[in-house]
């Protein structure tokens, strides 16, 4: 279809299973796309999304 999608983890629910995000943007604004979930990232600690052992 041509819709660039990404999907970015988000945290785990009260069963421990990961949870993630998935994010569309328009038609050929990958750039935009990846912007975006680059700076979700950034603002999360990455620690909380580690898998559990």
């Amino acid at each position: 279809t041509g819709v660039p999608a990404l999907s970015v983890p988000v945290g785990r629910d009260t069963a421990g299973m990961p949870i993630g995000m998935q994010l569309l943007g328009r038609p050929f604004a990958e750039r935009t796309l990846l912007r975006v979930g680059h700076a979700y990232e950034r603002t999360q600690p990455a620690r909380s999304l580690a898998p559990v052992a």
